[in-house]
């Protein structure tokens, strides 16, 4: 494994983050939406029991044809309801989608974005639909480059369309690139593969599977437990 400085070389020219679970407390927000909807039918679930399911349900949503991720959210819902005997009300299948936009910001990501930024250029690569992440972008300080959603390439990471995005977009090439991400399946798989220097945020120093994302064999090049420890190694402060 290399350390942080040592991926943050002088061709560098922008950084890339994956936004829920990286920059927003994603793992919080579906928790307590889940708990909520349990708690109206007089049921309950663990932390982890409803995360390791929404691990499972999420990206067998996204298998095959693309569609957008309020819908995937909704077939997310769909699978809750089967998963604990309980019919959906009107309105149920869109309540994860509804509550994405109050999700969290990590405590350290304001801080730690605007540091980067005044290096570097700042970008966001992220498996939502647009308008959903205009719902999470006022939360997370005024100083990102570009964006670059699922609805923009009409599919979800671990495909390699937002990368080849973000380089036609920018015009620079897998080595110009710092890839910041928590997921090792959705993120650190396809970076492996292109060839993009990237950093793993293990903010709570979980193993591989666990949580809201599905698990993968993949070693990073880089790890740090917080978006601050990062920035202070990749700026050397």
């Amino acid at each position: 494994m290399r350390t942080i400085s040592e991926l943050a070389r002088p061709e560098t020219q922008i950084i890339t983050f994956d936004c829920y679970g990286t920059l927003i407390d994603w793992e919080s927000g579906i928790v307590a939406v889940i708990e909520g909807w349990l708690a109206r039918h007089g049921r309950t679930a663990s932390r982890a029991e409803i995360l390791h399911q929404y691990a499972a349900f999420e990206p067998e949503a996204q298998v095959g044809l693309y569609r957008r991720y309020r819908d995937v959210l909704a077939v997310v819902m769909q699978r809750f309801s089967g998963s604990y005997g309980i019919p959906l009300a009107a309105g149920d299948e869109r309540i994860l989608a509804e509550s994405l936009a109050s999700w969290p910001a990590f405590p350290d990501v304001a801080d730690a974005l605007v540091k980067l930024a005044s290096r570097y250029r700042l970008v966001i690569l992220s498996n939502v639909d647009r308008d959903l992440f205009e719902g999470t972008r006022a939360q997370l300080p005024p100083v990102l480059a570009g964006v670059v959603t699922a609805e923009d390439v009409q599919a979800y990471k671990p495909s390699h369309r937002h990368f080849h995005a973000a380089m036609e977009q920018y015009a620079c090439t897998p080595e110009q690139i710092l890839h910041v991400a928590e997921s090792l399946f959705h993120d650190i798989l396809p970076c492996r593969e292109l060839g993009i220097p990237h950093c793993w945020i293990n903010r709570k120093g979980k193993t591989m599977g666990t949580g809201a994302t599905r698990g993968a064999v993949v070693q990073p090049e880089a790890e740090a437990a917080s978006l601050d420890e990062f920035t202070r190694r990749v700026l050397g402060a």
